[in-house]
């Protein structure tokens, strides 16, 4: 009898079982930026300068895009659900002084449109009849940003999977654990592990990755920042047997809707693969344009354009607290318009080119000639040109930052016999009024 190699005859005979468990055809892409060829656009969604658009201002709308053919997602007349790895960057871009919603949900679908489903809170995944109907055959990841009743939703910005339905079978705060946070074996988290996860606001603006994985009946989702590493440790990680939920093939991709509250939902760049569990790697995730919403100039707040008024108006003790008023005291108006002027300038939003403490206090301490001054300290001198109501009524007009004076553009105010010519283009920067606060709390006790 003739005697056979028994590796070879192991092989031999695990090969039908591995071809059986593979997919059909195995499916790899990387989209870093979109054209017409690469999905299927449903509803209100577009491509615009290579992103894809998921809704936009209208209200009440639902905007879906799906890889144009089916994915083999179950082995043919079998239980056995294929391994798929997809990684997408995504952005909620919200508009100026409108409220934002509703949300965005990476979904598999066994057919395409928009059919049997619904806008705002459903957030284009099923409508409020066929939820929680196994005919349904959905999955969804829903990143979603308004807290429902109906679907049991934990808050207004959390990361849910979603199976046949919107109530998620299990949600977490949107956000990420950071590479050196501690995940104990029991499964709970310490205090101090809590601390350390770094919550994310969806619907800022900001551009944000995504990887959800599926294998041997286990589901992870991760996410962070666009352009950050991928945390080890998933948001999400969840047993979950897709066998009934999964036909043999699907379509996937991405589902949106606005209702009264609305934003633009876009999706930057995508890979899929149910091979290649590596392939996300290829995804470009610098560079991305931001929809992130300029914050107004500072020379637009209230706090500004009180404190400029009353200096103009010659009304500087008018800023003073009430509580420092009742008490009949007498305040020398020239300290009180020089705490406004320090407190201006401490609230300028770059930290670079506010004034060093050193000068605060020299300022505070009435050193405004220049020869009681040391020459290195020449910008303190510089406050005071802020006296100058020719210098006020120029800035009002415009600045070059559109914010606030720099100590440059005071400089070059003082020393030229010309007036400045500063550019209207808004550049929009970041302001805490605390600087300001601080500096109005100093003077106060200064003043007394």
């Amino acid at each position: 009898m003739k005697k056979f190699n028994s590796k070879l005859d192991l092989a031999l005979l695990l090969l039908p079982v591995i071809l059986f468990l593979q997919p059909i055809s195995a499916i790899d892409f990387v989209f870093n930026g979109f054209n017409s060829s690469s999905v299927s656009l449903y509803g209100s969604a577009i491509i615009e300068s290579r992103i894809l658009t998921l809704t936009n201002q209208t209200s009440f709308e639902i905007g879906r895009a799906l890889y144009p053919t089916k994915i083999p997602t179950k082995a043919p007349k079998s239980s056995f659900v294929y391994p798929f790895s997809t990684s997408f960057i995504f952005a909620m871009a919200p508009y100026k002084n409108v409220l934002p919603g509703h949300g965005l949900v990476f979904l598999f679908v066994p057919f395409t449109g928009i059919q049997g489903s619904s806008s705002a809170q459903n957030l284009g995944f099923l409508n409020f009849t066929n939820g929680n109907s196994s005919d349904n055959h959905m999955l969804g990841i829903e990143f979603d940003v308004f807290a429902n009743e109906e679907f049991s939703d934990m808050n207004d910005n959390h990361v849910g999977i979603d199976v046949n339905s919107l109530t998620s079978i299990e949600a977490a705060d949107a956000g990420y654990w950071p590479d050196n946070s501690r995940s104990s074996s029991n499964g709970n988290t310490s205090d101090e592990d809590s601390n350390s996860f770094k919550e994310q606001d969806l619907n800022n603006g900001k551009n944000y990755q995504v990887w959800i994985e599926y294998e041997d009946s286990m589901i992870n989702v991760t996410m962070a920042p666009a352009g950050m590493k991928r945390p080890a440790r998933p948001l999400l990680n969840v047993s979950l047997n897709l066998s009934d939920v999964f036909e043999d093939e699907m379509y996937a991709g991405f589902t949106s809707s606005t209702g009264q509250l609305v934003q633009s939902h876009k999706i930057l760049a995508w890979s899929f693969s149910n091979s290649n569990f590596s392939l996300s790697e290829r995804l470009i995730t610098t560079g991305l344009p931001s929809f992130v919403l300029p914050k107004d100039p500072f020379y637009r707040s209230k706090v500004f354009i009180a404190g400029a008024t009353l200096m103009l108006q010659g009304q500087s003790l008018n800023a003073l607290d009430e509580r420092l008023k009742a008490r009949g005291e007498q305040f020398d108006e020239g300290e009180v318009e020089r705490m406004l002027h320090v407190g201006l300038l401490c609230a300028y939003p770059d930290s670079k080119v506010r004034p060093t403490m050193r000068q605060v206090v020299k300022v505070m301490e009435g050193n405004n000639e220049l020869g009681e001054i040391e020459s290195e300290d020449m910008d303190t001198c510089l406050l005071q040109q802020m006296k100058s109501k020719d210098f006020w009524s120029s800035y009002s007009q415009s600045s070059s930052h559109g914010l606030h004076p720099t100590f440059d553009e005071i400089r070059r105010y003082n020393s030229s016999s010309m007036s400045l010519s500063w550019s209207n283009t808004v550049v929009e920067g970041r302001f805490s009024v605390a600087s300001l606060e601080e500096a109005a709390e100093v003077g106060r006790i200064k003043i007394q």
